[in-house]
Order: structure tokens, then C-alpha cells, then sequence
């Protein structure tokens, strides 16, 4: 058997591999989206300049798998295995070389290649979160060597290949050059940090990182762009320069409150080797602070949606999907959402930003999609309470005054100032404890009555239950 090569058209060092071979595991498929739990793909490389004979190598650990004789991989070819054959053809549009047996897991998996003679010739333990890649982790990413030449197996030399545009599909490079392919492994970026964690509008945001790489450094430096409801700016640059611990430093001037500062950082050695930190395949392609004056909190958390860049803000004013994203457009629904939420907790009063999140149409208002590596709580999805709710509260006998007045008396800081913000309840069940211990009794749209009085004209009861996970005896009522 002869496998010829397809023409189909952060970190910690940690030990390499045991054996340097020409022969290398390139690319790995563990978790594709939408439950396709039968699509996983296994690429070697052949990385030399004559062919190898495979007969009796084998796949071991996480699955299992012989070369049968007359088994040669040629010189800069490639191999796929998979675990379903029909299945992999039928996205991919090519026959995989073989099926193995076994499975990848979704959280974190080590795969052996063996020689004939029993020899560890390469060895992959992949995870699926930081520092490896978070969107190999179903949101449509595969995992890609970068460097194939380089005997370091860690997350350093293993990047998430672009994700598939529009809703979120199987992706990746099988069976030729991966879309993040070096020829020398990159500087590694690692311990990026920022401070402060909460910048205030007169404040500079100081980033620190360490870089190192194979090769003499000939730049480093901190790239980042302004976002907010309805603006995105152009990146800016700054080089930063080697302290006298080690760390590379820059600044961010100060910001005006209520926007996000997206930055990331970008090494480039002699030899033009170069990596950005966030990679920009990634679930997040940037460091994200938020800049803010203090808050007026209250007795419940309370959120801000921020609908960044004029297409996408526009298009949630219209009850579109988001559009656009950091580097490129990115269409309904993108598993990498351009928006932003920002959660303020009542107790220390600082936000949690949730940035470049998906926030959808729904029925009747928009779907706020949490990445997985990073829920709200224990919640991956929330549906912001529209306006037309809030206006119904506002008008109910029990409350007096207007939108804002109703929360603000309720305990809850409310923000409605600003292009594209809106209020987000995530804590129904504890906005009616509080209004009941405030002598306000229920608010006029909850009740203890199990029926669900839904008014099909504005939006459907039981849907708005199921998404913010409202648990009797509480009932949701479009009753004043």
C-alpha cells in the first residue's frame, strides 16, 4: 500500500518527544460540533525526503491501530485515519487510509505512535483547555502541528486551524500542509498578564509577558484596538521592551469607561518566525479588559450586553444575528461571536466581561451563548428579558415610576445609558425573593400560580422558563 501525498484544494516548555523521527502525528480531529461523535481523524506526515515503510507501526493509547504490510508513506506525504469511514467522507469528500479502533476524548487524550520494532516514535497528550487550543474543542477547530520538524510535542507547537465560517461545521486540514505550518518553531509567548484587572477610565493597562524562542527575538510588541456598542477601532501598536527580570512590557494609554480594550501580543525572531498570543484562530483571538467607573450596585447581579462594531449593532437593533468579528467578518451564527457581555457582581462590585461571545435572535428578543471554557455559573445560555417585559413591570399597579426606577428600588443597579445596552436578568427567582422582602410582592410578571399565561404576540412563556432555568415555584406571567 502507497500512500502518496494530497493535493486537495501560552506556554509552558515541556519534555519532547522520546525519539526524533521524520514520521510525526500532524494534526488531530477529537471533537467535532454538532455531536458528530463518529468524525475524529488522526494525520501522520512524513517530514523527510525518502519514504518510510510502516508495515507493523502502530497507534496506541487512545485508540489502536496496525500497519498492515506494504504499508510506505512517501516522502512530505501524508496519512489520515479516522474512526469512521463513512462518516469522514462524507465531510471531508476523500476516502481515509484506514479506521482505527478506539475513540478520542473530549477532555484531554494521549496518542502513541509505535515503530514496527516497538520504539516510541512520537507521543501527543492533548488537552482542551489553555494553554492548548479551546476551539478544537467542538467549535469546529482541529488541532495542527506547527512546526513538524520540531520534536516539541506541547501545546507551543500546536495551534486550532481556522474555524469554519458561518454555523459551526467540521474543519481542519487533512491530508496536506496545515493553514498554521512553520518552518521553525515560532518565539514562545507565555505568562501574559495585565494590569490593572479593572481599569478605570484615568488608568494605563500595563502588559507583561514572557518571550523566548529558538532564535534572537528581533521585535516584540503589544497590538490592540478600542470596542464598544456600535465601534470597533483600527489595532494599534506598541513595542514593548525587555525589563530588567525578563519580561517584555508595554502600555495601553488610558481609555473613557464603558469599552473594551482587546489587545494581543506578537514575537518575530531573526530567522522571521513569528506568533501571536491569543492565536488568531482562536475562541478568542484577544486579551480583553474592561474599562469602567464604579458601579452602583445592588442586592442581585445585573448585566450589560454590548453589540461591538456599527454592522453588528445595527443588525441587533434589526433582530439580526451579529456580523463581523476581530480580523474578519464572521456570519450568523458563528461559533466566535463578535459581542460582549459584562456581568457585575453586587458584593465586590467589579464586571466580569465574557468578550467575543455569540448573541443571537430568538424568538421575541436574543440568545446570549457562553463559551464553554468560561460559563456564566454553570450556565452556557441566557435570553436577556426584552424591553417589552421591562415595560410591562413598569406599568403594573405594584411599581411606580419608570424602567429604571422599578430596579433601582428593587436593589438592582440598572445602566441603560449608551448605544446597544440593555439590562440582563440572569437571577429570576432571586429578583422575586428580593421584591417580596422589599414589600413590593411578586414582580408583576412572575406569580406562585403554576399556569403560564404566555402572549404569543411578544414572546413564548415556556421558552423563557427552559432558557433562564426558572425552577417552581416561581412561574413567569405576562399578566400586569
Amino acid at each position: 500500500m502507497w500512500f502518496t501525498r494530497v493535493t486537495a484544494s501560552l506556554f509552558v516548555l515541556i519534555a519532547i518527544a522520546p525519539v526524533t523521527a521524520d514520521v510525526v502525528i500532524n494534526e488531530i480531529f477529537y471533537h467535532a460540533p454538532d455531536d458528530l461523535e463518529n468524525l475524529q481523524f488522526i494525520e501522520l506526515h512524513n517530514t523527510g525526503n525518502q519514504a518510510v515503510d510502516l508495515a507493523g507501526w502502530k497507534l496506541a493509547k487512545a485508540v489502536k491501530f496496525t500497519f498492515p504490510a506494504k504499508t510506505t508513506l512517501e516522502a512530505n506525504g501524508y496519512i489520515v485515519l479516522c474512526k469512521d469511514l463513512k462518516e469522514f467522507k462524507s465531510q471531508y469528500g476523500f476516502d481515509a487510509a484506514a479506521q482505527y479502533s478506539g475513540s478520542l476524548s473530549h477532555s484531554s487524550d494521549q496518542i502513541d505512535l509505535m515503530s514496527a520494532s516497538g520504539k516510541k516514535v512520537d507521543s501527543v497528550k492533548y488537552k482542551t483547555r489553555a494553554p492548548w487550543p479551546i476551539a478544537a474543542d467542538g467549535y469546529s477547530s482541529s488541532l495542527e502541528r506547527i512546526c513538524p520538524t520540531a520534536t516539541v510535542t506541547g501545546p507551543e507547537n500546536w495551534a486550532p486551524s481556522p474555524m469554519a465560517p458561518g454555523i459551526p461545521k467540521p474543519a481542519g486540514s487533512p491530508g496536506k500542509k496545515n493553514a498554521s505550518f512553520a518552518m521553525r518553531l515560532p518565539p514562545i509567548i507565555d505568562k501574559v498578564t495585565f494590569t490593572p484587572k479593572h481599569a478605570a477610565p484615568d488608568q494605563e493597562i500595563t502588559v507583561e509577558a514572557e518571550v523566548r524562542g529558538v532564535d534572537e527575538l528581533s521585535n516584540v510588541e503589544l497590538r490592540y484596538r478600542i470596542a464598544g456598542s456600535g465601534f470597533e477601532t483600527q489595532e494599534q501598536t506598541i513595542r514593548m521592551t525587555k525589563s530588567a527580570k525578563g519580561a517584555f512590557a508595554a502600555k495601553i494609554p488610558p481609555q473613557k469607561a464603558k469599552q473594551i480594550v482587546r489587545f494581543r501580543v506578537r514575537a518575530l525572531d531573526k530567522q522571521n518566525a513569528e506568533r501571536t498570543f491569543p492565536h488568531p484562530h482562536e475562541l478568542r483571538p484577544a486579551l480583553s479588559i474592561y474599562v469602567h467607573d464604579p458601579f452602583k450596585v445592588g442586592d442581585i447581579p445585573f448585566g450589560l450586553i454590548m453589540n461591538v462594531g456599527l454592522a453588528e449593532f445595527r443588525a441587533a437593533k434589526a433582530g439580526k444575528g451579529p456580523a463581523g468579528g476581530y480580523g474578519g467578518t464572521s456570519p450568523n451564527p458563528p461559533a466566535r461571536g463578535n459581542s460582549a457581555f459584562v456581568r457585575v457582581d453586587p458584593k465586590p462590585g467589579e464586571p466580569t466581561l465574557f468578550d467575543f461571545i455569540n448573541i443571537g435572535p430568538r424568538s421575541g428578543g436574543q440568545r446570549i451563548r457562553f463559551h464553554k471554557d468560561q460559563p456564566l455559573g454553570d450556565i452556557t445560555s441566557i435570553v436577556p428579558l426584552p424591553r417589552h417585559f421591562l415595560a410591562i413591570a413598569s406599568r403594573s399597579e405594584n411599581v411606580h415610576g419608570s424602567i429604571e426606577g422599578f430596579f433601582e428600588r428593587g436593589g438592582m443597579a440598572v445602566d441603560l445609558s449608551g448605544r446597544g445596552t440593555n439590562v440582563v436578568l440572569a437571577e429570576i427567582p432571586r429578583l422575586c425573593q428580593m421584591t417580596s422582602a422589599l414589600g413590593l410582592g411578586n414582580p408583576p410578571f412572575f406569580h406562585r400560580d403554576p399556569k403560564i399565561v404566555a402572549d404569543t404576540a411578544t414572546n413564548r412563556a415556556g421558552d423563557m422558563l427552559d432558557d433562564f432555568q426558572v425552577k417552581p415555584p416561581y412561574r413567569m406571567s405576562l399578566e400586569n
